[in-house]
């Protein structure tokens, strides 16, 4: 149960499971990188093949549509009892940040797009259905009664909540985005990294940027909506060079992923039962989905 759902600015989580590189210093080393100037880091140019620690432990994001789904569909078989027809809103897609947890790796994208994705500046946003305030009410559970039939606690969508989340510890629900965070900090406080992004900015610097580390530029620059300007795209270019030639991904994601065992370790029995958990809320997602197929 992988995920990507990482959050890239203010926080830059990563975290990559240490060895799993399909590239080695030896292979694929920019000039003036070599084995001896960081011991047991591997150079990465990207993120693209690595699979984290804590993944293991949230859901994926393709997971994570199964149980939006299964809660519209539950939630439209319930108002179906009200004689009320429900077409979900959209939800939004996920975009897949697992390339863009440290920000922009790849020139060509940062040259095109600047900080921002490809999938976001091109989406175009589906029109959201209207639904009558009274049909929202039941859904909602604004009201106790609709047509003289009593309404679910918490309405429709309550309920169908309820059905697909049911037997999950509440208390463990988002320790591992807790743990993914505390890891992220520590990493960026590590020396390790800090040398990293202090060579990342004075290659930035030759460039014309002053930025003390990738967080800061990345920060700033994708914060609009919209199309990248040449003056984002400038940046994101010079940083992704920057990166590259001084390994900021390896040394940053190999650190972190240590951290992340570290944390780990700490909480093997509670992150044990998370993922009891999200075995159990994927079945009754599955259940809830195809029960409502069997049911037409």
């Amino acid at each position: 149960m992988k995920t990507v759902k990482y959050s890239v600015i203010g926080g830059a989580v990563a975290a990559i499971a240490l060895g799993a590189s399909g590239y080695s210093i030896a292979q694929s080393s920019p000039a003036g990188f070599s084995k001896s100037d960081q011991p047991g880091i591997t150079y990465r140019a990207n993120l693209d093949d690595f699979t984290f620690p804590l993944e293991n432990y949230r859901l994926s994001d393709a997971d994570q549509r199964k149980v939006n789904d299964a809660v519209d569909a539950l939630t439209a078989r319930c108002l179906q009892g009200f004689a009320i027809n429900y077409i979900p809103n959209p939800h939004s897609e996920f975009a897949d940040t697992h390339s863009r947890i440290y920000g922009v790796t790849d020139e060509a994208q940062a040259k095109s797009f600047g900080y921002r994705s490809s999938a976001a500046v091109q989406k175009v946003t589906p029109q959201t259905p209207v639904e009558v305030p009274q049909h929202a009410a039941v859904r909602t559970g604004a009201v106790r009664t609709y047509n003289n039939k009593a309404v679910p606690r918490g309405g429709c969508v309550g309920e169908a909540s309820r059905h697909v989340y049911r037997g999950q510890n509440a208390s463990l629900r988002g320790l591992a985005d807790g743990l993914i965070f505390q890891a992220s900090e520590q990493a960026q406080r590590d020396d390790r990294v800090r040398k990293a992004f202090s060579a990342w900015s004075g290659c930035m610097k030759g460039k014309g940027f002053s930025y003390k580390t990738p967080i800061d530029a990345m920060s700033g620059l994708a914060a609009g909506d919209g199309t990248a300007g040449q003056g984002e795209k400038s940046v994101a270019v010079a940083d992704v060079q920057c990166k590259k030639q001084n390994n900021v991904i390896g040394v940053w994601s190999s650190v972190e992923a240590g951290y992340q065992d570290k944390v780990i370790s700490a909480h093997r029995l509670d992150l044990k039962m998370v993922q009891e958990d999200l075995r159990s809320l994927l079945a009754n997602a599955e259940h809830a989905l195809s029960s409502g197929k069997s049911a037409r």
